[in-house]
């Protein structure tokens, strides 16, 4: 389903969440299906025209390569593996999607490199398993840092973990050094979209990026309004710097 179509669903009430049942009106590009939209008031509730889940302060530029992973511009051809990505892409924050289709793009035309998305948004649950591991690992290698609940930008739908395979055919993992790491080339395309990289931490985590450096709250602050406003915390309102 490209995205911007227009579409049938049934929600699932528990935890939010749609599953698409028809598809009513397959959009060829975001930007010309959030037009279509507008014009038609669709998904609209009493005449308000509201949208579902779509990004208001993508930068124009962001957009346009995001765009490029949706629908690549001939002669280029699909990301080869962008039916991996699509269960992590469906649960990411929809003001974060943009970014991540952006670098997963540009890793590819760019770099030649193919990523392979382990992590998206994570539960609470989710997450305090992964913090217990840590802790129970602590000081032996390997040993991936993980944040307490709450206070993780994957909580919020704001952070990938990755590995990507470059083109001469050897993937990077998370034991490999900065050296290696900023030698793919990757660090460096992270940055330029304005994401931050996870080797920069005090924890040295390479496999991982996020969007802390948009974000105009700090993890803390999201966390006590996503309880306050009782709405699941990939689906908060965020304000953004850009």
């Amino acid at each position: 389903i490209v995205p911007g179509s227009l579409v049938e669903v049934e929600f699932n009430e528990g935890f939010n969440r749609c599953i698409v049942k028809n598809i009513l009106e397959e959009a060829t590009s975001l930007q010309s299906a959030i037009q279509a939209l507008t014009a038609s008031g669709a998904f609209g509730a009493g005449g308000t025209g509201m949208f579902l889940n779509l990004p208001k302060q993508t930068p124009d530029e962001v957009k346009e390569c995001a765009d490029k992973y949706d629908a690549p511009p001939p002669p280029q051809s699909p990301v080869p593996n962008a039916s991996q990505h699509t269960s992590y892409l469906n649960i990411v924050h929809a003001e974060f999607l943009p970014y991540v289709k952006c670098f997963l793009w540009r890793a590819w035309t760019e770099l030649g490199a193919t990523i392979r998305i382990n992590s998206s948004y994570r539960s609470l649950a989710e997450q305090l398993v992964l913090r217990n591991r840590y802790l129970a690992c602590k000081g032996t290698k390997p040993c991936l840092p993980a944040s307490s609940p709450g206070s993780s930008h994957h909580n919020f739908g704001w952070a990938i973990d990755f590995n990507p395979t470059l083109k001469a055919g050897n993937m990077v993992m998370s034991t490999a050094s900065k050296a290696e790491w900023e030698a793919s080339g990757i660090p460096s395309l992270i940055t330029s979209i304005g994401l931050y990289w996870g080797g920069y931490m005090r924890n040295y985590d390479p496999i991982h990026f996020d969007g802390s450096k948009l974000i105009t709250e700090s993890t803390s602050q999201l966390f006590a309004r996503a309880k306050v406003e009782s709405v699941p915390n990939n689906q908060l309102e965020i304000q953004l710097k850009v």
